[in-house]
């Protein structure tokens, strides 16, 4: 038979792993002292880095993020096929990627670790 969404309880599956998500961002920001802003509803997640050029180093997050396996941008819908390993290998490997970050802000150099172009915000890109 198929089981129903209430008796799974995905809702607080996704509010779970959400708020996992949300705290493991928030650990990483404070470990590297690198100032975050996390938004949204915990299914649906969204971080921002407050820098001088906060798009800069939310691609740089996006492009380390995509070499260790991950496709993400700044925010992350969480689904039922989430779990607590899925989750520790997703802070595992950022957990460098924070450290990168920290570096290229010290060095006020964010681009010279950009592989590719900026993201642009929203429709930008296509005016």
């Amino acid at each position: 038979t198929i089981k129903k969404m209430e008796e799974l309880n995905i809702q607080k599956h996704l509010i779970d792993y959400g708020n996992l998500i949300n705290n493991g961002w928030t650990t990483l920001a404070q470990k590297f002292g690198i100032d975050i802003h996390i938004s949204g509803i915990p299914p649906l997640t969204h971080i921002s880095f407050k820098a001088d050029d906060p798009l800069a180093v939310q691609t740089l997050y996006t492009q380390e993020m995509l070499e260790r396996g991950f496709l993400l941008g700044a925010a992350v819908y969480t689904t039922h096929a989430y779990s607590d390993e899925i989750i520790d290998k997703f802070f595992e490997q950022s957990d460098p990627v924070f450290e990168k970050i920290k570096k290229a802000l010290e060095n006020k150099d964010i681009h010279s670790y950009l592989k590719g172009e900026e993201i642009h915000s929203g429709f930008k890109r296509l005016t």
